[in-house]
């Protein structure tokens, strides 16, 4: 079954919630993260470099490659999990 980014998204706050109640999130500002995450989602599928922009913006101090394998490892999962479009 292939979900669209709505649903998708709606997932992953459901699991935010979920998470938060059990693991301490210490530092990371859930709204934050999830204004984030939700901009990575719109552009997930299409444009690994906007996914990259987005997730330096959200962890400046991150270096470079590891944001690369993130935004092409996040790329390809929503792309598989969406059929490639909305």
């Amino acid at each position: 079954m292939k979900l669209t980014k709505s649903q998708l998204k709606e997932i992953i706050r459901e699991e935010m919630k979920s998470l938060n109640e059990t693991v301490p999130m210490g530092k990371i500002d859930k709204v934050k993260f999830m204004k984030y995450f939700d901009l990575v989602l719109k552009t997930a599928g299409t444009d690994k470099a906007d996914i990259y922009r987005i997730l330096k913006k959200m962890m400046p101090s991150l270096d470079n490659r590891p944001l690369l394998i993130m935004a092409q490892g996040l790329e390809d999962a929503v792309k598989q999990m969406t059929g490639g479009g909305e």
